[in-house]
């Protein structure tokens, strides 16, 4: 991120032709953008982020940061991200400290990463994705997708928690929008409410331009939180499942747990086919 006036930042990153921004790396600079005006201060403990268009990859993004509050325990700040005059990103972030732990999830047991085939799903040398085969993953939803992974930032990162921070955004991003486009072809493959205790769902109604079979998935409202201090190029758990589907649009739910148990994040997201 480059500092071009107090509370204003402009990405480094620009991509190539008019293809759009992906949407998590556009929440990781709007994060670090509002992290930069946080000095000294508690870590983030949570953002909700909404993506109101599309951006192009060959045009930069300017971060606009306001101070929403500082002090009393808790800092708030509001990041837009405008492209070309318009708005592409609005979030919304907290940071406090972390309390100690009173209750959680438990995380279900499953193989170790080392005994897992990595993917497909997995995006080049970035991340790094084992899946859990349903018969191995006891204690988590079965269904005709594969919820559990484990997933890791492909590459060694410094000891910094912000830059961690924004690389679990960055990785939530992906394994929520991957798992939603599993679930829409799931659904489209079979004509069945994939969750068998709810009866038969509705078939889908094409809509005109709009493919059955999306390649990609995007954020249209992503949301998460940091329960515990964690390394983003580390191993996480990470266990998903999708209460609603309408219209195209997948709402994605998915819990992150460290290899000795801990829940260390959690984040929601709506998607739709881009």
């Amino acid at each position: 991120m480059e500092d071009i006036d107090r509370d204003v930042f402009r990405a480094r990153w620009r991509g190539d032709g008019d293809e759009p921004v992906h949407t998590g790396l556009i929440a990781v600079q709007a994060q670090l953008a509002a992290t930069r005006t946080v000095s000294s201060g508690p870590p983030v403990h949570s953002l909700h982020a909404h993506f109101p268009r599309p951006a192009q990859g060959r045009r930069t993004i300017v971060y606009l940061v306001d101070r929403v509050r500082d002090g009393g325990g808790a800092t708030s700040r509001r990041v837009t991200g405008v492209q070309g005059g318009e708005v592409v990103c609005v979030m919304s972030l907290l940071f406090r400290p972390n309390g100690r732990t009173g209750h959680q999830l438990r995380a279900p047991a499953v193989p170790p990463p080392a005994d897992l085939d990595r993917p497909s799903e997995a995006t080049g040398r970035l991340i790094d994705l084992r899946v859990v085969a349903d018969g191995d993953a006891r204690g988590a939803a079965r269904a005709s997708v594969r919820p559990v992974a484990w997933v890791r930032l492909g590459q060694a990162l410094p000891d910094d928690p912000p830059l961690h921070a924004g690389a679990l955004t960055y990785l939530a991003d992906h394994v929520t929008a991957a798992f939603a486009r599993q679930m829409l072809a799931a659904f489209v493959r079979t004509r069945q409410n994939p969750h068998p205790d709810s009866g038969p769902g509705p078939h889908p109604h094409p809509e005109p331009g709009r493919s059955l079979h999306p390649a990609r998935m995007t954020s249209l409202d992503h949301a998460v939180w940091i329960h515990q201090p964690f390394r983003a190029d580390q191993w996480l758990l990470v266990v998903r499942d999708s209460p609603s589907g309408s219209g195209y649009r997948t709402l994605t739910r998915a819990s992150f747990f460290s290899q000795d148990g801990r829940l260390v994040a959690s984040s929601t997201q709506d998607a739709a086919p881009a």
